[in-house]
């Protein structure tokens, strides 16, 4: 039987979002690539998104395994697998929340390194 995993975003201080990784295997805050601004991230071809209003649950087929976002969660998500590059994503993310974009890029690497350790994006390009 496959173990639940839960992903939240915290929202508390959208300046600093921090994730939270629920799961007896969590190996979060371990640095899992290297990510340049020009690469793209893609949604994983075995996961599938679900939004239900304020929050959004992610199935990951293969690995049998749900996570929710919350809608901080949902819409970094949303933004960061649809945009052209990561750099593109970082610059709408950083206007929305009104940070530079040099101080959310860190956070945003530690989720997406998060998010490719459980397999939930497959990063390309250069």
């Amino acid at each position: 039987m496959s173990a639940l995993i839960i992903i939240y975003l915290n929202k508390t201080t959208l300046k600093k979002p921090v994730l939270y990784i629920k799961s007896a295997n969590s190996t979060a805050g371990q640095k899992v690539l290297e990510l340049s601004l020009t690469q793209k991230i893609a949604v994983h071809q075995e996961v599938v998104m679900e939004d239900l209003g304020d929050e959004s649950i992610l199935l990951h087929i293969e690995k049998e395994q749900y996570y929710g976002l919350d809608d901080v969660g949902s819409r970094m998500w949303q933004v960061i697998t649809e945009a052209e590059s990561l750099g593109a994503a970082i610059d709408v993310l950083a206007a929305e929340y009104e940070v530079e974009p040099e101080e959310l890029k860190p956070d945003v690497q530690e989720l997406i390194e998060q998010w490719v350790e459980h397999e939930l994006v497959e990063v390309s390009g250069a």
